[in-house]
């Protein structure tokens, strides 16, 4: 998976924490997180298929990471793989 964010100049500044949500390593749905320094914008990572056969997701969220108690996120559609 690769992640490639754009950052506005408004959070230019921010940390921001990069959650993949993904069902396709057992039948359970989990959260993978990476937390992203505010000069990094890309980075990849590899998410094993870990299921025999079938169909899995895989969806993406980025939250703004501060001390204000809202916090700002995007999520993606959900990818569905069928193999």
């Amino acid at each position: 998976v690769d992640i490639n964010v754009e950052r506005s100049e408004t959070y230019a500044d921010d940390f921001l924490r990069f959650d993949l949500i993904t069902n396709c390593s057992n039948d359970d749905v989990i959260v993978k997180s990476k937390l992203m320094a505010p000069e990094q914008s890309k980075f990849s990572w590899l998410l094993p298929i870990m299921k025999e056969s079938g169909r899995c997701f895989v969806r993406s969220r980025v939250v703004r990471e501060s001390l204000e108690e809202n916090k700002l996120s995007a999520y993606s559609n959900p990818i569905f793989i069928v193999y």
